[in-house]
């Protein structure tokens, strides 16, 4: 088995019913923030385009800066799409040089896989992304200031039988509030209720940035005593190794009886029939209805429609004008007797469908 390098940092975002992204071409879904230990001061995203940022038929995927730290790096990107069962799909591979400036650029692929291929390959409705990080820049393996040779500190923090020396003037840039309060207490001392280790991994953070995201139980100790001695920059630091996000779905089906069709009499050609007015719980504000359109074209482009012949009618499902509903994307699947089945998906708007 392959040694895992310790500058790799491998965030992993869990996507739930992705195939009720709506999304359309140019529109991306966020990932929750994340950091890496190896490249400390950046903040990471993956964007994730459905129907593509190009062209719609393929799944585009990118990673992008999401801070304002004005530094650039080279690393090495690796992501990994893989269905529930964490079987391989796809692999996109990159070594980049990093801007600067955070949101001005994207490394990834815009045609990471082709989208109905994607869906057929998923378990259960489920993407998994691995997305690892690899510096490869020695900007961060340079020497930087230090508290363990002790040379030059004027603060002591101590933590049970353990005690740290540091330098007040690194505590000013990462930890203002410590400073502050030492300042304000006249003192050069100061005793934490926390474990020495996780001290230790504080003061670790304050002098090089980096927090060991590998470490689950230490990621909630740091957390919780960062929130305790305001130690806000860490505090605010999404350290997370994984994230979740769930598309909201609900599955419905809704029978409307109406007899034999072919014992309409031919007054009804052009009419159009109604059901009854039926909701979701999900979103139960919206309220919808299936029509029957005899032998005429559909009404609206946007609605979901099947036309038959033999008889001739149309099958549409509508939403009624609601102004209090946000937008709503369906895929239905409408039938007759369990034949002539046709699917449709949409994305309907607010107030941009209403009543025929």
């Amino acid at each position: 088995m392959e040694k895992k390098n310790d500058d790799e940092f491998t965030f992993t975002w869990i996507i739930e019913n992705f195939s009720m992204c709506h999304q359309p071409k140019g529109d991306y879904l966020r990932s929750p923030p994340f950091v890496s230990h190896s490249l400390p001061g950046f903040i990471w995203r993956i964007l994730l385009y459905p129907q593509g940022n190009l062209n719609e038929t393929y799944v585009a995927i990118f990673i992008r800066r999401d801070d304002d730290f004005l530094e650039t790096c080279s690393l090495k990107l690796n992501i990994e799409g893989r269905d529930g069962n964490e079987k391989f799909i796809f692999r996109i591979t990159e070594q980049t040089n990093v801007a600067a400036i955070e949101g001005t650029e994207r490394w990834g692929s815009a045609e990471a896989f082709d989208r109905k291929s994607l869906f057929e390959s998923l378990i259960n409705d489920i993407l998994i992304i691995k997305c690892t990080l690899q510096p490869v820049c020695e900007v961060y393996k340079k020497e930087v200031l230090s508290c363990r040779n002790e040379v030059l500190t004027d603060v002591v923090l101590r933590s049970g039988n353990s005690s740290f020396k540091v330098h007040k003037a690194i505590l000013w840039a990462r930890w203002p509030k410590l400073a502050e309060k030492l300042d304000a207490e006249e003192t050069n001392e100061q005793v934490f209720d926390i474990e020495s280790y996780t001290l230790n991994a504080m003061i670790d953070y304050v002098y090089t940035g980096k927090v060991d995201c590998r470490d689950s139980e230490l990621l909630v100790k740091l957390h919780s005593a960062a929130a305790k001695y305001e130690f806000l920059k860490l505090q605010a630091l999404p350290i997370a190794q994984k994230g979740r996000t769930r598309i909201n779905v609900q599955k419905m089906s809704f029978e409307f009886s109406m007899g034999s069709l072919r014992s309409w009499p031919r007054h009804t050609i052009g009419g159009i029939l109604y059901s009854q007015v039926f909701s979701v719980d999900i979103c139960n504000s919206c309220k919808w209805h299936l029509n029957i359109v005899f032998n005429k074209t559909c009404i609206q482009k946007s609605m979901h429609c099947m036309q038959q012949y033999e008889p001739n009618y149309e099958i549409s499902l509508y939403k009624l004008n609601d102004n209090e509903s946000n937008p709503v994307f369906v895929r239905s699947k409408l039938s007759l007797d369990g034949k002539y089945v046709a699917e449709y998906e949409h994305l309907y708007e607010t107030n941009k469908l209403g009543y025929v």
